[in-house]
């Protein structure tokens, strides 16, 4: 009988979908509706809720504190994604200004020395500088 008190308290405490007629059912299991042993059956299947109140809480609380830490990670990888972003666009924007700078920087070139000496000067540098460019590769 000490075997059946200790399940109708397990159910009392497992159970969330009894009614009345079964909690009543359970907690007098084997004696009055008003005896000692039907309290004692109440009491332990309340301080077993009570414990697994306690844990369930606990788990929360924990699962809680992992969140806000993944929330935070998550905000300062996607800050840190947002700076690498203004990194390389910083980046891009000073190869393209100075790439433009060099081609200016050659046009300029070309056209002093295309002021500065004759036709047939020029062609034999540029002839000059192919042959240096074709043996280099």
């Amino acid at each position: 009988m000490a075997l059946a008190k200790e399940l109708a308290a397990l159910k009392l405490v497992s159970y969330l979908d009894l009614d009345e007629e079964d909690i009543l059912k359970l907690t007098t299991l084997g004696n009055g509706a008003n005896s000692k042993d039907t309290i004692d059956t109440i009491k332990k299947s309340l301080v077993l809720w009570n414990k697994s109140y306690r844990e369930l809480m606990a788990k929360c609380n924990l699962l809680g504190r992992g969140e806000e830490k993944v929330k935070e990670k998550s905000t300062k990888l996607k800050a840190r994604v947002q700076e690498l972003q203004t990194t390389v666009e910083v980046k891009e924007s000073e190869y393209l200004m100075s790439h433009k700078a060099s081609k200016k920087a050659n046009f300029f070139l070309a056209d002093w020395v295309i002021e500065n000496y004759h036709l047939g000067q020029v062609l034999e540098v540029v002839e000059l500088m192919m042959k240096k460019k074709l043996s280099w590769s």
